[in-house]
């Protein structure tokens, strides 16, 4: 199945009302389909301007919420190893790594996923919340830089982008920005 394109024709950065450091760009409730078709398709394209999107609007974002900061380091949430064979691309990676050319951020792989169950496989919140609990470790000798902008496709109970941050924090980010397609 084709994505529809004019779901992202005029989209803009949206700051979650629940947690002023998350950043979306469109609901997940309004777009499902579209957002299972990206997450399992390469469509080059949507990720364009997905990608331009957030390169255009994120860094006055950051700017404005920490004035001070302006070394950002993008990071994805990472497949496990066995998911991206299955899935032959890592969405997460792709897109970050094009926000860190089209930005001043750097792009830095520093997590490892270490459960072959996905998120999104888990039945309800709780699942969530159980499966997120230990799902990522450092990678080895991975320098964690002050400021990460964390992107995951997807934040639905939010329990992998708290996992990860609670990780990263405390290997020494002081600023962890969630970053993510739909919310």
């Amino acid at each position: 199945m084709i994505t529809r394109f004019d779901v992202f024709e005029s989209i803009n950065l949206i700051a979650s009302r629940s947690n002023n450091h998350h950043y979306y760009l469109i609901s997940y409730k309004e777009n499902s389909q579209t957002i299972v078709n990206i997450k399992y398709q390469i469509n080059l394209p949507v990720i364009k301007i997905i990608t331009n999107t957030i390169a255009e609007q994120l860094p006055s974002e950051l700017t404005d919420l920490h004035p001070l900061e302006t070394d950002w380091v993008i990071t994805s949430v990472p497949l496990h190893w066995k998911n991206r064979l299955t899935r032959k691309f890592d969405l997460n990676a792709i897109i970050s790594r094009k926000i860190a050319r089209a930005t001043d951020f750097k792009y830095k792989k520093v997590l490892r996923n270490t459960k072959t169950r996905t998120q999104g496989s888990c039945q309800n919140r709780t699942e969530r919340l159980q499966n997120a609990k230990d799902k990522f470790c450092l990678k080895q000798r991975a320098s964690i830089g002050r400021n990460i902008i964390l992107f995951d496709d997807v934040v639905a109970t939010g329990a992998t982008m708290r996992s990860s941050e609670k990780l990263l924090r405390s290997a020494g980010a002081k600023n962890v920005v969630w970053l993510s397609i739909a919310h």
